[in-house]
């Protein structure tokens, strides 16, 4: 209970004989307009019949049906007719030979929005990553799958229920790379700067490696310690495909380039072909 809490006590007849002025600030009665007014009067008229704040009928309730204590989630009404979210525990007790219920009452209006406003901008975040040409993937500190989008699952021919929960390196890690990419991660966990950007294989379901360029994030619980990795990636298959074959030709043309300039200058043909074969060697 903290100063905040407001306390609303009630008879077996639901009429309300105590409250504290917490309870009257959060409703905007005063103490003596609330006393011997029924519950009802703090509950909007749409769900007077079947609000959970009928503590009478909690109070009757086998054991089995009811916890005593147990918080519950209620929807209250202030004097002015504004309607507000409220968390409610109850419990009851017996004096001089009568029967007494006690609410404790939180408005959690605020947290309740915040609650809604979080779930918004996960909706956002999803349609988003929904969209967009990349690999977006959550992963939590064991590297077991969050989240991952469709671009995602199409790209390696997953199904979203076959790799949520699983580990990302089982499933998606060419064995040959677990140790670098591990430290790799151990590094984004650790918010290393130069682990924000990485680029590696991707193996596919159907055993095909496609080539990703990363760039990775940290994701923070509410008090701030790191709980796992965001990541969006860009496929650059084709693009290292490119580049591997750039590279092929122009080794190929460095290699005629030499041993032209070798047929220029060497004479003798035993000479040129082993100077031109040891040209190729070194060319790889």
């Amino acid at each position: 209970i903290t100063a905040m809490d407001a306390i609303v006590t009630v008879d077996d007849q639901n009429h309300i004989v105590l409250s504290n002025p917490a309870a009257e600030w959060m409703f905007g009665y005063s103490g003596a307009e609330l006393r011997g007014q029924p519950l009802d009067v703090l509950v909007p008229r749409p769900f007077r019949a079947t609000h959970s704040l009928d503590m009478v009928t909690f109070g009757n309730a086998s054991v089995q049906s009811r916890q005593m204590g147990a918080s519950r989630a209620v929807t209250g009404v202030r004097k002015n007719g504004q309607t507000f979210c409220i968390e409610a525990s109850i419990s009851t007790f017996e004096a001089g030979g009568a029967r007494y219920f006690t609410a404790m009452l939180r408005d959690v209006t605020e947290r309740q929005r915040a609650a809604d406003q979080l779930r918004e901008s996960e909706r956002r975040l999803s349609d988003m990553l929904s969209n967009v040409d990349l690999s977006a993937i959550m992963l939590d500190r064991d590297a077991k799958i969050d989240y991952c989008n469709d671009y995602f699952l199409n790209l390696t021919g997953w199904r979203r229920e076959e790799g949520l929960g699983k580990s990302y390196f089982e499933l998606f890690v060419p064995r040959d790379l677990h140790d670098e990419l591990w430290a790799v991660y151990s590094s984004v966990l650790d918010n290393r700067p130069l682990a924000r950007h990485h680029e590696n294989a991707l193996l596919t379901r159907s055993g095909e490696h496609r080539f990703i360029r990363w760039n990775n994030s940290v994701l923070r619980s509410d008090a701030g310690e790191v709980i796992g990795v965001a990541s969006l990636g860009e496929d650059v298959t084709e693009q290292q495909r490119s580049n591997s074959r750039i590279k092929r030709l122009s080794r190929v043309y460095a290699v005629l380039s030499d041993i032209n300039a070798l047929i220029v200058r060497v004479q003798d043909r035993e000479e040129l072909f082993q100077e031109a074969c040891r040209i190729a060697v070194d060319a790889s």
